[in-house]
């Protein structure tokens, strides 16, 4: 993890290589987004459900 990057912006990153690899772009225009903004959406959706379980623990 760099200086610049958070441990938000890591796990989001983690999140990102697996919506990557397991969802297609008929997903994204069935929602209405742009393929870029469905990935970039749900990763930190991901992220953020991952720090609010580290509060958890």
């Amino acid at each position: 993890m760099s200086n610049n990057e958070s441990l938000r912006d890591a796990f989001a990153a983690m999140a990102m290589k697996h919506f990557l690899a397991n969802t297609t772009d008929r997903e994204a225009v069935n929602a209405g987004m742009e393929w870029e903004e469905i990935v970039a959406v749900q990763a930190y959706m991901m992220a953020d459900a991952m720090m609010a379980e580290r509060v958890n623990k």
